[in-house]
């Protein structure tokens, strides 16, 4: 009989604390903390891009003391056509979003812009996925935001939101 109450005692120790878990995973998984977090960003400091006009930029001296942003995104990502129209509203309040085209064609993107809005400054096409892996993402959609310096202040795993969005203005209004 003991050896039941133990067994059952264990077993709803197991339970809640598995339960506790989950919970807490489920409910924080688009805010997991970055180790790209305070980072310079290797990548894109001073790397030559062409943009939609297919102009060459050089992206160090277009954000010299400037707060921008980056989005990695993808015509055939659904919650990236979600959280467009938060780009587009970024780009209306004169924030610069450089957008990383993830492991898609020109002519796909070219039309999801077409149809959506081209919210971006400028696109990195990253057809490997070298570059977004190399800051640190998981997927699409993904968003950044970097600061004067060059650094990572800010990592958004998923679909920008309500929420999302007014974090973004109060990031980058200080």
């Amino acid at each position: 009989m003991k050896k039941n109450k133990k067994l059952f005692f264990l077993f709803i120790t197991t339970l809640v604390v598995s339960t506790i878990f989950v919970f807490v995973v489920l409910t924080n998984q688009k805010h997991l903390p970055s180790a790209t977090i305070g980072t310079i960003i290797e990548p894109l400091n001073g790397y030559l891009v062409t943009d939609i006009k297919q102009e060459k930029i050089l992206l160090n001296r277009k954000f010299k003391n400037e707060k921008f942003i980056i989005n990695i995104f993808s015509s055939w990502c659904v919650p990236c056509r979600e959280e467009h129209k938060y780009l587009l509203k970024l780009k209306n309040n004169n924030i610069k979003v450089v957008g990383i085209n993830y492991k898609d064609n020109k002519r796909n993107m070219s039309i999801f812009l077409k149809e959506l809005g081209n919210p971006y400054y400028a696109i990195v096409n990253d057809k490997d996925g070298y570059q977004s892996i190399k800051l640190g993402a998981f997927g699409v959609p993904e968003t950044f935001i970097i600061d004067e310096n060059k650094k990572i202040v800010l990592k958004q795993i998923g679909p920008i939101d309500d929420s999302v969005y007014y974090k973004f203005l109060k990031v980058i209004a200080k």
